[in-house]
């Protein structure tokens, strides 16, 4: 995913114009280097970041899966 697409998906998840999709990115983007240490914060890349939520994405619905599973078989 890049910046474009994640924009897309904000703008028609919240309901925004493209423009204050973009304001909303950017302003997340911009918060999330400010955190990061400048050695990384440097190497930031939107894709790492797409990444990580990804994975988490992934791992939660691995998640529920076990608990929807574990809440079965104690009926």
């Amino acid at each position: 995913m890049d910046k474009t697409e994640l924009v897309n998906l904000v703008s028609s998840k919240a309901g925004l114009s493209q423009d204050q999709a973009t304001q909303a990115v950017d302003t997340v983007l911009d918060f999330i280097k400010q955190k990061l240490p400048p050695e990384l914060a440097n190497q930031f890349d939107l894709s790492y970041l797409v990444k990580v939520a990804a994975a988490w994405e992934e791992s939660w619905v691995r998640c529920r899966a076990c608990l929807e599973k574990r809440n079965n078989n104690s009926l």
